[in-house]
């Protein structure tokens, strides 16, 4: 099961520079970086409706179980709208390997984190010298795309 989802995951991340040229493309061409992101949002929240009327997964919490849950839980969205609107903004100006290099090094960062103090339901994975060596290949790589 493991490399038919590393699998998946390596698509998903192959579709992140796509969706950034085709949202900064959105954003010229409406001539606002926010519409385009608005626009976006908008035909990702329709896709979405769409999927759950086709599978019929409709939600089990009750209204009183939603309101129980803690506050950033509430942020994936905005956080979304943030990636999406800096993708907009900044992939055309830096390049698409740099930008997506860039923001690759700020979640491995972030995920090292999450993974040593076990937050956000991550089953605890200290950091290792091994990781940390990992990110600075990493941090290497972005140099080596940024050099001309």
């Amino acid at each position: 099961m493991t490399l038919p989802l590393l699998l998946l995951t390596v698509l998903g991340g192959a579709s992140l520079p796509v969706q950034a040229g085709v949202n900064s493309r959105l954003g010229r061409e409406m001539g606002s970086s926010l519409i385009g992101a608005l626009i976006s949002f908008l035909v990702g929240t329709t896709a979405l409706i769409i999927v759950i009327l086709i599978t019929r997964a409709f939600p089990t919490a009750s209204v009183a179980q939603v309101g129980r849950l803690p506050i950033w839980v509430w942020c994936g969205g905005l956080i979304g709208a943030v990636y999406v609107t800096l993708a907009l903004l900044a992939a055309p100006r830096l390049g698409f390997a740099l930008f997506t290099a860039a923001a690759i090094a700020g979640q491995l960062l972030t995920s090292l984190i999450l993974d040593h103090f076990g937050l956000l339901g991550a089953e605890r994975q200290p950091i290792t010298l091994w990781r940390l060596v990992g990110v600075g290949l990493l941090i290497a790589g972005i140099t080596l795309i940024r050099s001309k």
